[in-house]
Order: C-alpha cells, then structure tokens, then sequence
C-alpha cells in the first residue's frame, strides 16, 4: 500500500507544473457571471489554480469516487483525465450508487489498490467522513467536489459551486416572473450539503420577498421519474402553486413530464445543474418559461486536479477551505451558448 506520492514522483510533477503552478502566488480567479451575485462571505473561497503543462508519464493513479452514475458526475471524470492523462497519470471511478456502504468499499478498494490521490463527491455530507478518514489514516490526499463533509475528517479543498447564491439567484428569477404574488413549492434531495444548500437558499429567499412555500417534498431517487412523481404529488396538493423549485438537474425534465401529465401550462420550474436533459427542455420551447443555474462539471474536475498538483509540487501548501467554481443563469435568452457538456468520455 502506498502512504503518500514517491519523492520521484514527485520530482517528476515538479517538472511538468512548475511553470504553470506555483505555490507562493495564487492564480487570479475566473470572472463570474454577469447574472450571478459574488460569492456569499460565509464561504472561504478561492480561486481554481491554473492548467499544468503536460509531462513524462508519472504513473499517478487518482481514485474517483463518484456518488452516482450520471452525466454530472461523468463531466468530473473527463475534467480529472483532461489534466491527468497527458502526465502519464490514469483516473480509475467507482460509484457510490445512491450508498454510503458502497462508498466506503470503493474507498477501501482505492488504498488497496495504491492510489496516489483521491477526489470523493460526498453521497452524505455526515455519512461520507467515515469514508474520508479512511484515505486520511492511509495518507492519501482527499480533495472533496459537489459536497462538504460535516464531520472529523482531512481534505485539501472541496471544490464546488456556491450553491446558496444559485437558489438564490433562481428565486429572484422567478419571483420577478410571478410578480413577487403567489406561492411555490421546493423539491427537496438528499442529505448532501450541495441540496441542503439549495433548499436553504430558496427558502431564505423567500423569506426576504415573502414569497409562501405552500409544501415541498423529499426525493430520494435523484432521477427524472422520482422528480416527475415528486412535482405531481406537490401539484396534486397545492395547485395554486406559481413556481417549483428544484434542488437537482432532474427536477426540470421531471416537472414538465408532471406538468404535460397533468395538463399543467403556466407553472415555473427552476433548479441547478443546466444538465442537457435541461437546457434541450428550454431551446425546444417546452421549457421556455423555466430557468436553470448552470455548473461546469468538467471545471469542477480539472480544478480538482490542479489542487493535487499544487499540492505534490509543495505539500505544505495549504488551501481555503472551499474552492468556487463559475454558474451562469440560463434562459431561452443564452442557452445556445451552454456548451459545458460538450464533452465524450
């Protein structure tokens, strides 16, 4: 079992990113959207570094433990081999598939297999820590994406979207949309920070603008049909509602099934993602009057990497807790220049 990256490899690194990352000065961050606010003060943030130049095969193996098979999450694994393949380097994913005990095996299987690196989107954001301490106590370094654990646990950085920002600049959107009259309903998700995040966000919100959340409803199937069935529920229950707001990429597609099912035609839907399922919803017309916040998975992924590297050129290194990365507001009005799944794997 390896405990921590050779002094070769590391030699190795120091040769391909030296002229590309440097351990004393910061990159400058990536400009953020016109739509979108800056970041909330109660998240420590700094910005992703920058690409490294490729190198001589390393022979670096990066575990990635994903919490699920989905589209979101194959944009982190083309992001991490973007940047580690052309060093010689292979990432090896495994999926938690909706478990924390599957979570935990694919990290055992990761320190067994030797693992140089791990990035871990926490399934939960308590549950998850177990896992984390598992790589901590084997010496491998963790940088955590989508979610922050809460709990006892080491990692360099998690890097995500400010997910609070997003829900709120959704319900802003929306609530001028309904204006500011009416009531809405929140789908709500699992017990990840990402979703908890979101959910705080829109109800903050409409507090603020005092807004009624007239229900909301728990999904736990993190799919299209699960989101379907959640927005028929909460529609069934509070048709008056105005507005569903959807902690997940899934929400959207679900909520126009629900809507078309139902015979539904001028309730809005809003959630973060911008998943194509989402944005093919809105350039079709079907989805016109929704909108969705947009995140990168292939920048959560390379910024992921460039932390590793930062790290193996200078371990001392230390990070900010929470490293952003860019949204975009979409609407009818900019969705032809989403191209953040423009990718194969």
């Amino acid at each position: 079992m390896k405990k921590a990256p050779s002094v070769l490899l590391v030699a190795l690194m120091l040769l391909s990113v030296l002229s590309a990352c440097s351990s004393n000065t910061a990159p400058a961050p990536a400009p953020a959207p016109a739509e979108q606010s800056q970041a909330s003060s109660a998240e420590s943030a700094q910005p992703a570094p920058a690409p490294a130049e490729p190198a001589e095969d390393d022979g670096l193996l990066v575990g990635f433990a994903s919490a699920a098979a989905n589209v979101f999450f194959d944009g982190i694994e083309v992001g991490l081999k973007n940047i580690f393949e052309p060093l010689g380097g292979q990432v090896i994913r495994a999926d938690a598939d909706g478990s924390v005990v599957t979570e935990m095996a694919n990290v055992e299987n990761f320190i067994t297999m030797g693992c140089d690196l791990v990035v871990i989107t926490p399934f939960d954001s308590a549950g998850s820590c177990e896992a984390i301490r598992k790589l901590n106590d084997a010496n491998i370094p963790v940088v955590c994406s989508v979610g922050v654990p809460d709990g006892d646990c080491e990692y360099l950085t998690v890097v995500k979207s400010d997910d609070v920002n997003s829900a709120t600049v959704l319900a802003e959107w929306v609530f001028e949309q309904m204006n500011y009259e009416g009531e809405v309903v929140i789908v709500e998700g699992r017990q990840s920070s990402d979703c908890i995040d979101r959910c705080d966000g829109y109800i903050a919100a409409c507090e603020k603008y005092g807004i009624k959340i007239a229900g909301s409803f728990m999904d736990e199937g993190l799919s299209v049909a699960s989101c379907q069935n959640a927005v028929e529920n909460l529609m069934t229950a509070h048709p008056n509602a105005k507005a569903v707001l959807g902690y997940c990429g899934f929400v959207l597609p679900g909520a126009i099934a629900a809507f078309q099912s139902m015979g539904i035609e001028d309730v809005i839907c809003v959630d973060v993602d911008g998943l194509p399922a989402e944005t093919d919803l809105i350039k079709s017309g079907e989805a016109a009057h929704c909108a969705v916040v947009g995140q990168s998975p292939v920048d959560f992924g390379e910024t992921a990497a460039n932390i590793f590297l930062e790290y193996l050129e200078d371990p001392s290194t230390t990070f900010e807790p929470i490293t952003l990365v860019p949204t975009t507001l979409i609407t009818k009005d900019n969705v032809d220049e989403w191209d953040a799944y423009d990718y194969s794997l």
